[in-house]
């Protein structure tokens, strides 16, 4: 689901909303450097809710919110280990500059890694 909505949300980017999406990824950085794990981990849930807005794909959108309450504990887990929170948003910020790119095979790439280390975590 994600990959097929940063996709789709790459067709419709414009300069306002790649501002939009990159103001959660600054303030992100400054509440990792502060260790201030839970400021980081709801401004990763805004930009991964911003992908979902931005596909324009409302269906998807209600299929990923139904979805919420095991997402937010899986993505609750996995950020809460900080080498694994300082990596994920790292690879939010490439996750960016592929949409900012236009680069869909090299973010399909990264989405499948981040999902994938995320996913190991719990294993």
């Amino acid at each position: 689901m994600d990959i097929l909505a940063t996709t789709n949300a790459m067709q419709l980017m414009n300069d306002e909303r790649f501002a939009r999406m990159e103001a959660p990824l600054d303030r992100t950085d400054v509440a990792q450097a502060a260790n201030d794990v839970n400021s980081v981990i709801q401004m990763s849930k805004e930009f991964n809710t911003m992908i979902y807005e931005f596909s324009e794909m409302p269906r998807l959108e209600t299929i990923q919110n139904r979805l919420r309450d095991y997402l937010t504990r899986f993505r609750d887990i996995s950020l809460t280990a900080a080498p694994r929170r300082e990596r994920a948003l790292a690879e939010h910020r490439l996750i960016y500059r592929c949409l900012k790119n236009g680069d869909v095979e090299q973010m399909k790439l990264v989405i499948t890694e981040h999902l994938a280390l995320s996913k190991s975590l719990l294993s």
